[in-house]
């Protein structure tokens, strides 16, 4: 659903060179940008002739490969696009291996910067058995607008009605979602950082760090692949086009970021036969920056201040200066260049349901639900220094 194809360069940005790319978009503009990136549609692109309940009256569920229940719409997943806001850097949980959790990690042999806490209680044995997609990648944003946060919940409630009619369709009962407008993730997507090796990858790129990891390696003999992560691109508003920058990194463009989200409606049976349902983690379209959070540069932001007047001169006797003061330097001569200041990532925190053997969040053995790694990589392929409470 995309607006514009990548070009052949398959280089990836640093979030610096992608935020300097980045228009400043007023209320005004975020307005006009929510009217046209808010949509039900298929990867042919939006469906605007109808409403999304008579879009949802026209498709069927079918079952994909990996034994999800989608929504096809003209023989094709449906998909949604909301234009969201992330929170914070923590809104992201994009580290190499996602959400991993291993159960030694509970004993005190966490790696260094991940922080266990307490109250858990979603550990399992440490042979890693059952469907692998409690080790997930994801992220949440607020919608952009108060318009695309009525969307999304009207949507979020017929894709809900539509399940319902499925579940009775087929003699289960229907989970209530737990993603919905109430939530303090909404809206969130995921999708698995793990496959089993018979299942087709979902569409984006591979991960730039997963080959470091010994995530494989530690979980055993398993006969598991890892997935795609989600293509993450930056629109270039003097070029009008995209280009791309890593899903690992995406949380360094700092807040305030607009991001069209692409998420497909996907629904599983968990352990207790119960269909449950949430959105897919497609794509991320980065379309701009809002007025109020935007840097002056990517590279350095300072307001000019009037100075305080110190005078640290230790004076001898004769009142004549001991040394060199502070306050006679020059403003800005202690640094020669600035950053744009960067955060640690993680997630909000997954939901959990340790039951759930093909749900969205189900109980895998070794590898447990919780708040993630973020981005980059290192201690045995984990990111370092994402600070995770990594709790039921």
């Amino acid at each position: 659903m995309s607006s514009s194809a990548l070009s052949s360069d398959d280089t990836l940005l640093s979030p610096s060179a992608g935020l300097a790319l980045l228009k400043i978009v007023d209320d005004d503009k975020l307005k006009a940008l929510a009217d046209v990136s808010t949509f039900v549609g298929t990867s042919d692109g939006p469906v605007t002739s109808k409403t999304v309940a008579a879009i949802l009256a026209e498709t069927s569920v079918q079952i994909s490969q990996d034994k999800s229940r989608y929504l096809s719409y003209n023989n094709k997943p449906l998909e949604l696009s909301f234009p969201v806001i992330p929170r914070s850097t923590w809104a992201f949980n994009n580290g190499p291996e996602g959400n991993y959790a291993h159960i030694s990690w509970k004993t005190g042999d966490a790696p260094k910067g991940v922080t266990i806490e307490s109250n858990t209680g979603s550990y399992q044995p440490t042979n890693f058995t059952g469907s692998p997609r409690q080790v997930e990648m994801a992220m949440s944003g607020q919608p952009a607008t108060q318009a695309v946060f009525e969307f999304a919940k009207s949507a979020h409630a017929a894709i809900d009605a539509r399940f319902n009619a499925h579940a009775k369709e087929i003699g289960v009962e229907k989970r209530a979602s737990s993603n919905g407008p109430t939530s303090t993730m909404f809206i969130s997507a995921r999708r698995s950082v793990l496959l089993p090796s018979a299942i087709p990858l979902d569409e984006g790129r591979t991960s730039e760090f997963q080959a470091n990891s010994s995530l494989l390696k530690t979980l055993g003999d398993t006969d598991l692949k890892w997935n795609r992560v989600p293509v993450v691109k930056i629109y270039d508003y003097r070029t009008r086009g995209f280009k791309e920058i890593s899903w690992h990194e995406v949380h360094r463009l700092g807040p305030g970021v607009i991001i069209n989200a692409t998420v497909s409606p996907r629904a599983y049976l968990n352990g207790k036969k119960e269909l449950v349902w949430e959105f897919r983690l497609i794509e991320l379209d980065v379309v701009g920056k809002k007025a109020e959070d935007v840097l002056a540069s990517p590279a350095k932001f300072s307001v000019k201040r009037r100075a305080a007047v110190l005078d640290l001169t230790d004076t001898d006797s004769d009142g004549g200066a001991a040394g060199d003061t502070p306050s006679k330097r020059p403003r800005g001569a202690a640094s020669a260049s600035a950053s744009v200041p960067v955060a640690d990532s993680d997630i909000d925190g997954a939901d959990d349901d340790d039951d759930d053997e093909g749900g969205p969040s189900d109980g895998t053995s070794g590898a447990v639900a919780g708040s993630g790694s973020g981005g980059g990589s290192g201690g045995s392929g984990l990111a370092v220094g994402a600070a995770s409470g990594l709790s039921s």
